[in-house]
């Protein structure tokens, strides 16, 4: 039995994927760099790479945010300013705010039987804005976003703080659902709580020996796998 869902947002509720597309799109066009696939692949290199370190601490947030842009704009050779660059992308990034298929009813059903939390590694500036314009924050209990707090999942700091919003209930009665294995389905797991892990098509377990108690394709399908 549960009590607690602690759920992501990006590529969990809303698709943050789409968004970041079109939000680069606009961006490069403003600055007159090509949209091509090519360069918008090299940007999500760069990006995936910046966040698998801020993840493991070896990046702060303000760092995180500002390197990528960095990166991004000497790989291509372009004289641009990366902060205004990524000030730009942030900023169309906020507006953002398709959602991932089956999100609000998953939530519509969990809210009458749960308590949630959102839980986010994203920036306070982005998220924020994107949870207010979908109307997202009418379903959670408490919202936890990793820069708000200065610790980010898979880190045991972000479970720490999510815990104490909740008055620490048992362990055993808490699940965390999310798309990322590294910081969702880790974290949760080396926390020592329930996981499910809702993996986007063409995702691989990268943790075959620590896999997540419960795997899903979509979230349509939790519902028959942990009501109770």
């Amino acid at each position: 039995m549960l009590d607690w869902l602690l759920i992501d947002l990006d590529n969990t509720l809303l698709d943050f994927t789409a968004g970041a597309n079109r939000s680069l799109k606009a961006a490069l066009k403003a600055f007159e760099i090509e949209p091509s696939e090519g360069n918008i692949d090299i940007y999500h290199t760069i990006n995936h790479q910046c966040w698998e370190a801020f993840e493991k601490g070896e990046l702060d947030v303000d760092t995180l945010r500002r390197r990528r842009f960095e990166l991004f704009v000497e790989t291509l050779a372009v004289s641009v300013d990366a902060g205004k660059l990524n000030t730009f992308y942030l900023s169309r990034l906020s507006e953002q705010t398709d959602e991932i298929k089956g999100a609000r009813q998953f939530l519509e059903w969990a809210r009458i039987r749960y308590k949630l939390v959102l839980a986010t590694n994203g920036f306070a500036s982005v998220q924020r804005p994107r949870i207010a314009r979908s109307q997202l924050q009418t379903y959670f209990e408490h919202i936890v976003i990793s820069e708000e707090i200065g610790v980010q999942k898979p880190h045991a700091g972000f479970f720490d703080h999510a815990f104490e919003k909740m008055n620490h209930p048992p362990k055993e009665r808490v699940m965390i659902i999310g798309d990322s294995q590294s910081s969702d389905i880790n974290g949760g797991r080396n926390y020592g709580i329930r996981t499910c892990w809702l993996r986007q098509a063409g995702a691989k377990s990268d943790t075959p020996k620590n896999p997540s108690h419960l795997e899903v394709t979509s979230l349509e399908e939790i519902p028959g796998l942990i009501e109770g």
